[in-house]
């Protein structure tokens, strides 16, 4: 009876467990990778860096609606060619936006893109709101001026985790990977309307906390490296567990 009861304890502590895991997708920040001539040196060629990551949030009652812009920028005397990647990571849903994701690179329409299932990337690391499982890519390719810039705008739209005692409040998570040198302007700007957020449990970035009134949460970091990866999380009661 007792190995009996055990048993049971551990099953359901199993259980309880596996059902705490947010079932969420998680975007991460694009990136630009360069593609080196042949008849080039490598060591002739810095990577583009990123200037500017804005990030634009509309809540609704199970989906959250995104817009960014990212401005990056190329040290090189010369033209950087490569490809634009945006990752996607989940746990329980599939790791891409819910329905296509529009792009567009210096406020032109993008061709040639696609999501690729990249064996080589490396999963984020997990947090007690965030444990993703898998994860893919969607590419573009590119090409900014010598000494110039270029900005890729994507707008797409995921579904909320269900989270909390119950999954009775919703969260949004955003991936930030570690970088290389500082961003001069991280923004991340969440909408809402008090018909759908009753209250806000949790926001937080990985700089510091956000500012939160009755109609949004906002938060710019200027200057910042994330020396180590981190998330922007954002967690709320919706209204109908208020009323």
């Amino acid at each position: 009876v007792c190995i009996l009861m055990t048993t049971a304890l551990v099953l359901a502590s199993l259980v309880q467990t596996q059902r705490d895991i947010p079932t969420q997708v998680v975007p991460s920040v694009p990136t630009f990778v360069h593609t080196v001539p042949a008849d080039a040196n490598a060591k002739d060629y810095q990577p583009a860096t990123t200037q500017l990551h804005t990030v634009t949030v509309t809540l609704s009652k199970e989906t959250a609606t995104i817009e960014t812009v990212t401005l990056f920028r190329n040290p090189n005397a010369t033209a950087l060619m490569g490809t634009l990647r945006m990752p996607f990571f989940s746990h329980g849903f599939s790791p891409r936006a819910t329905g296509e994701i529009t792009a567009t690179w210096n406020k032109g329409p993008m061709t040639g893109g696609r999501r690729v299932n990249d064996a080589t990337l490396v999963m984020p690391r997990k947090t007690d709101a965030v444990e993703p499982t898998q994860g893919s890519v969607y590419e573009w390719p590119g090409a900014i001026p010598a000494k110039g810039t270029g900005t890729l705008r994507t707008s797409f739209q995921i579904p909320l985790a269900k989270v909390a005692l119950g999954q009775t409040a919703r969260q949004f998570a955003l991936h930030i990977p570690p970088m290389a040198a500082p961003t001069e302007q991280l923004q991340v700007a969440i909408k809402f309307s008090p018909e759908i957020v009753f209250g806000v449990l949790n926001s937080q970035g990985p700089f510091g906390k956000f500012q939160t009134g009755p109609n949004g949460s906002f938060a710019k970091w200027d200057g910042k490296t994330a020396t180590k990866e981190g998330y922007v999380l954002f967690r709320f009661y919706p209204n109908e567990v208020g009323g």
